[in-house]
């Protein structure tokens, strides 16, 4: 198909994207006390599906030349109102979703057992710094997030606070675009001298989570054999 050429791990981050945007909508199934998850079309799929919406969904550089045709930025034309910020939302998601993978895995339970993915999605949108903040978004109770919230917290902090710099650094420019200076040399931005961010490697930031999630079983595995 379309998707033959992408890596999977890109697959699916444009899947959390389309779950992220109400494209897509993730059910649960519980049977014989286990829950499966489910993908189906969501509220917004119809406006997808017959051209009125389009997704912009940004690619590793490796990617991108292989699927610069293939994309929908570049099939519509069209940029997003403002790709970097997307960029910061999409990838927040995509480690949280990475995080609590891998803590559902070494727990060997389902990830809505740790944190369901509306939750994570109100995380990735609003990007809370502290707890209060983590537990008005809807999904997030206190009894998870003392388990598990702090961790996500973490990660929510560290993407606000890009968020933070991207704004400062739109709020100076827009400023020296009214500036007199710029318009002596007919408002042409200056170059900025290096400054590409390096994408984090995949797994990087999930290793201190599962090593902590992994002791922790450990210990618990310990103490249970002490009292017997």
């Amino acid at each position: 198909g379309q998707l033959a050429g992408w890596d999977k791990v890109d697959v699916c981050r444009l899947i959390n994207k389309l779950v992220m945007e109400d494209y897509l909508a993730e059910y649960l199934v519980t049977t014989n006390d286990n829950t499966h998850s489910y993908i189906r079309a969501g509220p917004r799929a119809n406006a997808l599906l017959h051209g009125g919406d389009r997704v912009v969904f940004s690619m590793r550089a490796v990617m991108a030349k292989k699927s610069a045709v293939n994309s929908p930025a570049a099939r519509g034309g069209e940029e997003s109102r403002c790709p970097e910020l997307d960029a910061i939302y999409e990838r927040c998601f995509s480690e949280l979703m990475d995080v609590v993978t891998a803590i559902a895995e070494i727990n060997e339970v389902n990830t809505n057992t740790i944190m369901n993915i509306q939750a994570l999605k109100g995380m990735s949108l609003s990007l809370p710094e502290s707890r209060e903040e983590m537990l008005t978004i809807t999904g997030v109770t206190q009894a998870n997030y003392e388990k598990y919230g702090r961790d996500l917290l973490k990660i929510t902090s560290k993407y606000a606070e890009e968020k933070n710099k991207l704004n400062f650094m739109e709020v100076t420019k827009n400023k020296r675009s009214r500036s007199p200076s710029s318009w002596s040399n007919g408002g042409a931005p200056k170059k900025r001298k290096g400054g590409n961010s390096k994408e984090t490697p995949a797994g990087s930031y999930v290793a201190p989570y599962v090593a902590k999630f992994r002791n922790n079983g450990k210990k618990r595995i310990k103490a249970s054999r002490g009292r017997q």
